[in-house]
C-alpha cells in the first residue's frame, strides 16, 4: 500500500481507493461493508465460544508397567497422583478437580 503497509494473501482491510497502488488494483477485491461487518461478528463469536469453553486441565493415562492409571496434566504431562491408582479411583479424583 502507499503508506508501507503489507496486507497478507486472503487478508481483510480497510482503505481508500487512491491508497492502493496500481500494479494492485486488478488482484484486489472490493467487499461490502455489510459482508464485512458480518465476518467481523462471527469472528467475534467465534471467540467468545473459545474463551467461554473451559480447558481441560487433567486427563487419564494408563500406566503399562503396572496396569493402572495416572492423573496426568495435558501441559507438562506430569501426573498428579504419586502412584498409579485402579481406574476407578483416577476418575474420582479426576472428576473432584474439573
Amino acid at each position: 500500500m502507499a503508506s508501507g503497509r503489507i496486507i497478507k494473501r486472503n487478508q481483510s482491510f480497510k482503505a481508500q481507493p487512491t491508497e492502493i497502488p496500481k500494479a494492485f488494483l486488478d488482484t484486489i477485491i472490493c467487499l461490502d461493508e455489510a459482508k464485512v461487518q458480518e465476518e467481523a461478528k462471527e469472528e467475534q463469536k467465534r471467540v467468545e465460544k473459545e474463551l467461554s469453553t473451559p480447558k481441560k486441565l487433567y486427563e487419564l493415562q494408563k500406566d503399562e508397567e503396572s496396569n493402572k492409571w495416572n492423573v496426568v496434566n495435558i501441559d507438562s504431562g506430569k501426573p498428579l497422583n504419586d502412584e498409579p491408582m485402579t481406574k476407578k479411583k483416577a476418575e474420582e479424583l479426576l472428576n473432584s478437580i474439573d
